[in-house]
């Protein structure tokens, strides 16, 4: 009777939990979305507070590094997502030949591809002119954008500003889940465990975008620099982004090849993907992080259901931090704590 009262309470934490996130997005996900980021850059702001530099100096730097970080992916993308949506409609048009048999699919690509063309290339006599707003109109034209960018940094700033002294207080009144060791290490050593593991994925996807880039540039397929980009990208979302980038170029395949050559660019990446997943990633990260697929699977859906990209983006590093912090994945060792001079704010 008190293990099912326990469990009908956990439950019940779990779904206000959730619900409240979902209700709470405009504001519950650039601060989550900021706290990773400020868990990922840990050893940096270890290491810098271990050269006696301000905090307050490096809580800046570090928010203005992450600020000209995302204007400047934004710019570099832009480009190409523009060209893209100016060839939709031509990318749905041939890719419509090869559905001819499913005519309620092929009606609806139609239809899809009708509004897309009327959207993009409305003549200048329509009063609509074809130009895609610049990122400086979304800004201006879109102050829900503006609003969580500033929640975000600010968030940002100020974790890094007092993410020790917010650690000190949580190591004071919860109690240690690990053994004998303090909640605090216990927290320090969740960061690393999550910066490791993101700076460890992160070398690996750009060795498997350049990879892909190449295989793209070999096979002839347009804008190779753009696929290995977007492959590196989409390979943060597991599962999901490689399925979401193979289906790509199915697409592509079938616009500049025909035949089974046409397969040809999915397959070599499938291929990739493979060696990627079940060679290069073990060999590097070990059995260290080895966490049930299942639980992976269910984590990245929940958090995709919840804010979209960006949960799909902090579903791991959370669900490894979590994991941590409660001692059920590599429990950190009582160590000395060489930052325990570290001048305080």
């Amino acid at each position: 009777m008190r293990l099912s009262s326990n469990l009908l309470q956990v439950s019940l934490a779990v779904l206000i939990a959730l619900a409240t996130l979902k209700v709470t997005k405009q504001i519950s996900a650039p601060i989550l979305l900021a706290l990773t980021t400020g868990v990922i850059l840990s050893p940096v702001v270890e290491r810098a507070a271990r050269s006696r530099i301000p905090p307050a100096a490096v809580a800046l730097t570090v928010t203005f590094g992450a600020c000209c970080t995302v204007v400047l992916c934004a710019l570099l993308i832009a480009p190409a997502v523009e060209e893209a949506i100016h060839e939709l409609p031509m990318v749905v048009t041939r890719f419509q030949t090869s559905l001819d048999g499913l005519l309620a699919i092929g009606r609806n690509i139609e239809e899809v591809s009708k509004e897309v063309s009327e959207a993009v290339s409305a003549g200048p006599g329509d009063g609509g002119g074809a130009d895609l707003p610049s990122t400086l109109d979304a800004i201006l034209f879109a102050p829900q954008i503006a609003a969580q960018g500033l929640i975000f940094l600010g968030t940002l700033f100020f974790f890094i500003l007092t993410r020790r002294q917010i650690y000190h207080w949580l190591g004071t009144v919860l109690p240690a889940s690990t053994g004998h060791t303090p909640t605090e290490e216990i927290l320090l050593f969740a960061d690393r465990s999550v910066s490791r593991y993101f700076v460890t994925i992160t070398l690996i996807n750009a060795l498997l975008g350049i990879a892909v880039g190449l295989c793209v540039y070999g096979f002839g397929l347009p804008s190779p620099t753009t696929w290995g980009v977007a492959a590196f990208l989409l390979n943060y979302l597991l599962y999901l982004g490689p399925a979401l980038f193979a289906g790509a170029l199915l697409v592509a395949g079938h616009m500049q090849f025909s035949g089974l050559m046409s397969f040809a660019p999915m397959a070599s990446f499938l291929l990739l993907n493979l060696l990627e997943g079940y060679f290069l990633t073990p060999s590097i990260l070990g059995q260290r992080l080895a966490i049930n697929p299942l639980l992976i699977f269910t984590t990245l859906t929940v958090w995709l259901w919840l804010w979209g990209p960006t949960g799909g983006i902090i579903a791991l590093p959370v669900l490894i931090w979590a994991l941590t912090l409660a001692g059920l994945l590599d429990p950190p060792r009582i160590v000395p704590d060489r930052d325990a001079r570290i001048p305080s704010v």
